[in-house]
């Protein structure tokens, strides 16, 4: 697996999986959200049950040979500690089962920028150990924006809408670009989704982005 075929699956996901419409459908504006992306990305939390729908189409897409996990596992000698991968990718044949390519996933929502280069920073230098065996390393970042929801006291107090958005989507990219360069990360264009939804309440509006880095 490269970068490029980690977009196309995690586009895959949010197509097929979610129902939003392909980036390149012709359609403009706003698209209605299925009740599941919307509870997903406005709910927090959204990292576990996206990842369980983007290793099913990872494992579509990698040969018979290989296969995906969550919750991998292995040991840093040096400092003593666990390295738990979102999601490995391993040969059957290899004996010492070491993955070939790691994947990590976070999210936030843009109300908490200021978080987003901390966390993917920690995700990044967890797999940049001296004795660290494992082959391709990926990270996949996304920021949700919430538009527009009339009530947003009835979900967390950092789901809201958030002033000069475009301003922290600039801060946003800048800041995981600094830390990509710093480990000589490669990065796809990233891809970005605007939809509507009746959840919680009608015409809740909310915009994800979604980043990709990687070692190849």
């Amino acid at each position: 697996m490269n970068l490029a075929e980690l977009k196309k699956a995690v586009e895959k996901t949010l197509v097929e999986e979610y129902g939003l419409k392909r980036l390149n459908s012709g359609a403009k504006g706003q698209h209605e959200a299925s009740l599941e992306y919307a509870m997903l990305m406005l709910n927090g939390g959204a990292e576990l049950p996206f990842r369980t729908r983007l290793m099913a189409k990872i494992q579509n897409n990698i040969q018979n040979d290989r296969f995906a996990v969550t919750e991998w596992v292995t040991k840093d000698n040096l400092e003593k500690k666990e390295k738990r991968a979102d999601i490995a990718i391993l040969d059957q044949s290899d004996s010492k089962k070491i993955p070939s390519s790691v994947i990590e996933l976070k999210s936030n929502f843009l109300s908490q920028a200021g978080q987003v280069k901390g966390r993917f920073f920690n995700d990044v230098e967890k797999w940049f150990f001296p004795d660290c065996k494992v082959g391709s390393k990926f990270f996949l970042y996304w920021v949700t924006e919430v538009i527009r929801l009339d009530h947003k006291n009835f979900l967390k107090s950092y789901v809201l809408a958030t002033p000069k958005a475009d301003q922290k989507f600039d801060v946003i990219q800048e800041a995981l670009n600094e830390v990509a360069a710093s480990y000589d990360l490669k990065s796809e264009p990233p891809i970005e989704y605007s939809v509507e939804t009746s959840y919680p309440f009608a015409k809740t509006a909310f915009k994800t982005r979604f980043y990709f880095y990687g070692t190849d």
